[in-house]
């Protein structure tokens, strides 16, 4: 599947940590390795013919994805959660801990964590535009739910970000699919 890159947000581990009463270590592996692990856990939990979605000994593409996509794996003694991943390396991040130290259900909440925040820091990337126009449009986009937001400062549009001219010319209008 496609690399996505995951920022992490800096003090999640620490907040983690505190909750959880133990410490992570960061660990850096190979997408290679992190599919093998997947694939050998996935194996041994799924003896199971309807799992055995295996040609020729490879696992099919649609596991593979499963096995990149899983995002922890406990190997025993050790759980490991997948933070992001490193495009230029082509590694995975991951934290890990004794698997003593966290019971099912906070292993579960600690993924929901590291999912949200990566989730959050993608949103949080610049945007770009693909130009002024789309820009402007946007930033009226945003000044207008600080307006409504916040009704008691009515003011009127700033100049920079005023159509009206734009409005008394003509226009093509065109369907969108």
């Amino acid at each position: 599947g496609d690399v996505h890159i995951m920022m992490i947000i800096p003090g999640l581990k620490q907040q983690i940590e505190t909750v959880i009463g133990t410490t992570l270590d960061e660990y850096e592996v190979t997408i290679e390795e992190w599919e093998e692990s997947a694939a050998k856990l996935f194996d041994q939990n799924y003896d199971n013919p309807i799992y055995n979605g295996v040609h020729d000994g490879q696992p099919s593409e649609a596991k593979r994805d499963n096995f990149t996509e899983a995002r922890s794996l406990s190997t025993g003694e050790r759980i490991y959660f997948k933070v992001g991943v490193n495009a230029k390396e082509g590694n995975i991040i991951c934290w890990g801990c004794s698997t003593e130290a966290i019971t099912r259900e906070t292993k579960g909440l600690i993924e929901l964590l590291i999912l949200n925040s990566t989730e959050a820091s993608l949103e949080e990337a610049p945007v770009v535009y693909e130009s002024d126009r789309e820009q402007q449009l946007a930033e009226l986009g945003q000044w207008l739910v600080q307006q409504m937001n916040d009704p008691s400062e009515y003011e009127s549009v700033p100049a920079h970000l005023s159509i009206v001219a734009e409005l008394s010319t003509e226009k093509i209008p065109f369907l969108m699919q």
